[in-house]
């Protein structure tokens, strides 16, 4: 593993291997240390974006699953698992996506010129009969997604 981790509490990077722990789910092992600075311990998975999920392997099925737009009953089947591990799966999927699109904003709002589209974006409520179109802002080069306007914005 790296040696380069920096402790998630503190943000030293004056830290020790103290040795491993073995996963249950998959029989990995994953790397334990201990920061000098302020004492506590911590795995090479606490800075993971997988940090307390008991199934990371289900996140890049979910992923193409839900984007191929099967339901959450049929990807649950799929996968042999719950449909609240599905949801749970987009829920946190969702959150990385969200701290993701932050940071890349944050950024982005520093460039000086910038090029932006407004487009709209096709999806389908409940039986997929409703069509809905939400108003949205798109950077023109990248395609980036800036913003979107609900209907009570509109």
């Amino acid at each position: 593993m790296k040696q380069n981790e920096t402790c998630p509490h503190c943000k030293s990077s004056d830290v020790k291997k103290i040795g491993f722990y073995t996963r249950k789910r998959n029989r990995r092992k994953v790397q334990r240390f201990l920061c000098k600075a302020c004492d506590s311990s911590f795995s090479s998975q606490t800075n993971s974006s997988t940090y307390n999920q008991k199934r990371p392997d289900l996140n890049s099925d979910v992923i193409e699953n839900i984007s191929e737009g099967v339901g959450v009953r049929k990807t649950a089947q799929n996968l042999r698992t719950s449909i609240s591990t599905v949801q749970r799966k987009i829920r946190v999927l969702a959150d990385v996506c969200d701290k993701y699109h932050k940071e890349v904003l944050a950024t982005w709002k520093t460039k000086k010129k910038v090029s932006l589209m407004f487009d709209e974006l096709d999806t389908f409520e409940q039986n997929r009969v409703h069509k809905i179109r939400i108003p949205v802002i798109v950077e023109e080069k990248s395609y980036f997604f800036i913003d979107a306007f609900p209907y009570d914005e509109v």
